[in-house]
């Protein structure tokens, strides 16, 4: 059995074309999996906004806690004054 020209040119093509369709599979699953990545690093960015907001308010609500507790000292010395004038 002999070979000729036209099956070699054949099994080129052929092989051309298998080569190309494993290049577009990589491609498409490149992109695929590339966009997953980009969406992941948005929602962390999303989420790093908000862990960062939350620590915003929480400093705030501990500056808070801390003039209550100053502003309940001097009500408990205020109080304390008078209940010793009282006596």
């Amino acid at each position: 059995m002999e070979i000729t020209i036209q099956e070699i040119t054949a099994g080129i093509i052929c092989l051309g074309v298998i080569v190309l369709v494993i290049i577009c599979v990589l491609a498409w699953k490149t992109l695929h999996y590339t966009k997953a990545f980009n969406e992941g690093v948005i929602s962390l960015s999303q989420n790093a906004k908000v862990f960062t907001e939350g620590v915003r308010n929480l400093s705030q609500d501990t500056k808070v806690f801390t003039e209550g507790a100053r502003n309940l000292g001097q009500d408990i010395k205020g109080l304390s004054q008078s209940a010793s004038t009282l006596s």
